[in-house]
């Protein structure tokens, strides 16, 4: 599940790319460190591996900033959509949706803050 923030070009058309490049990477960052945390929170616990294992993986590639909120163990998987022997889990579908609204404000104080400088 991905989400993405449209309009930006057209609010940002002041700036130039860099600092553009600049706010959607801040936006970015600070969407998925939420939404890492709540994922963390909502995770099924039993010896923790799962919960510890949630990382954040970020990138930019001149214009485009990109974060990528995961495990890398492999029954993580598992636990976010189940198997025929086990009930899904999900933590990570549900950290997304649970952030949406407070993405979107984190996104209008990233903005107001680079109105304002």
């Amino acid at each position: 599940m991905s989400i993405k923030i449209t309009g930006l070009d057209k609010v940002l058309n002041n700036y130039d790319k860099r600092i553009k490049a600049d706010i959607a990477t801040n936006i970015v960052n600070k969407a998925a460190v939420l939404v890492e945390s709540n994922a963390k929170r909502l995770s099924p616990v039993d010896t923790g591996a799962l919960r510890s294992s949630i990382k954040t993986e970020s990138s930019r590639l001149s214009t485009k900033a990109t974060s990528t909120v995961g495990t890398s163990l492999e029954y993580g998987v598992y636990q976010e959509f189940g198997t025929v022997n086990m009930k899904a889990q999900p933590f990570l579908h549900p950290a997304v949706t649970q952030s949406k609204s407070k993405i979107a404000q984190i996104a209008k104080e990233e903005i107001q803050k680079a109105m304002r400088v």
